[in-house]
Formats: C-alpha cells, structure tokens, sequence
C-alpha cells in the first residue's frame, strides 16, 4: 500500500460530465495522489479477481511506466463512457484515444536509441525487437549522417519517462498496435469515482539502459 491514499481527500463529484473533467485534470498532473482520488478505494482489474486496493492495482503498472505515462494514459481513455449494467456502471467502450497508435515498432534486435543522430550520438538505451510507448517526433527533421538517415522520436523510457531522441530509419516505424486502458465509473450515493482499470499492453523493447551522460 501507498501511505499517500489514506490521505487523499475525495471531492464531492456528482455531475457525471465534471467528474470526467476532473479525472482528466488530475490524472494528468501524473501526481500519484490526485490520481488516486479519482478512484474508489477498491478497483476490479480482472474480471475473474475481487476488486483490490489501489496502490495494489497500481504499483505494477507505476513502476513499469512510470506516474507521469499512467496518468497521461488514464486522462486519454477517460472518455466515450456509455451505462453497460443495470447497477448504473459506466464504462468507456469507446475512448477517444482508440485508433491512434501511440507505440514505435522496433525492427531488429540491440537497435540503438541515441540522443542525437549519427553514430557519434550518445545512447540512451538499447532496444530488442517489438513495440515501445512513443512516436515519430514530426515536429523534428530526419537527419542523414554518412549516408544513413536517423528518425527523430520520442519514446517512454522506464525511470526516465519522455525521452527526446535518433533511430535509424531502417529499424522504427509508427506500429499499428495500440495500447488499450478499459475504465468503469460507478456512483457511490455523494459522487463518482472509477471503480475498474483494466490495461492491455504489448511488452516494452527495452533490452538494456545505459547512464545519462
């Protein structure tokens, strides 16, 4: 358990629509304890389990992806709500972020991820075949150096989090999986709070991690 739950104070959230924009707003902020008062004390992550502690739900996914992408990921599914029981459940069949790829696929094995472009660039880390969080960074200009052309992109590095760097072109592209956040809503009679998080996500490409230079 995280001792911060204990102290975070619920807010009197009984228009559904507000309560919404309050779980985008605080999720965001990827502050663990705003987080968790959009949530109920206990949360269903497997249909098949009792519903657990927050912290317990989380912790796994915080250590993995790190605070700021769970909110982040939370604030973009926290939409399309629709009522699916008859106990007034509300669940979000159809999030806004479905259909928008938010990973990068890796295509090769020890492919370096640098800091800048060209076999010169420091590297942040190595990666093995498969998908990672992140995008073709398409505010930045692919770079040629001695032939080869490197891909600007901004993947999610665990215990970095948003990392700005250089790929080769022949090894990343845009993947078409996507990740998928499935949260329900329920209205405990003074407001709402979600009361379900369930993740489906491919395996991270982080085959190593190298030190900041």
């Amino acid at each position: 358990m995280f001792p911060w739950i204990l102290s975070a104070s619920p807010q009197d959230l009984r228009d559904f629509d507000a309560f919404v924009h309050h779980v985008r707003m605080e999720a965001n902020s990827g502050n663990p304890e705003r987080i968790a008062d959009c949530f109920a004390a206990l949360i269903v992550s497997d249909t098949q389990c009792a519903p657990e502690p927050f912290g317990d739900v989380m912790e796994y996914d915080a250590q993995r992806f790190g605070w700021s992408q769970l909110g982040e990921d939370i604030a973009r599914f926290a939409d399309g709500f629709v009522l699916v029981d008859a106990d007034g459940t509300m669940t979000n069949l159809h999030a806004r972020a479905a259909g928008q790829s938010h990973y990068l696929d890796i295509l090769g094995d020890r492919v370096k991820f640098r800091r800048e472009a060209g076999n010169q660039g420091s590297i942040i880390a190595m990666l093995d075949s498969g998908v990672l969080p992140g995008h073709i960074d398409k505010t930045r200009w692919t770079v040629t150096r001695n032939g080869v052309k490197w891909t600007p992109v901004v993947a999610t590095i665990p215990e970095m989090g948003k990392v700005k760097g250089y790929i080769g072109e022949d090894y990343v592209k845009q993947a078409k999986t996507k990740g998928d956040v499935k949260l329900s809503a329920q209205f405990d009679g003074q407001r709402w709070a979600l009361t379900g998080y369930e993740r489906t996500r491919s395996e991270l490409a982080i085959k190593d991690f190298l030190p900041k230079p």
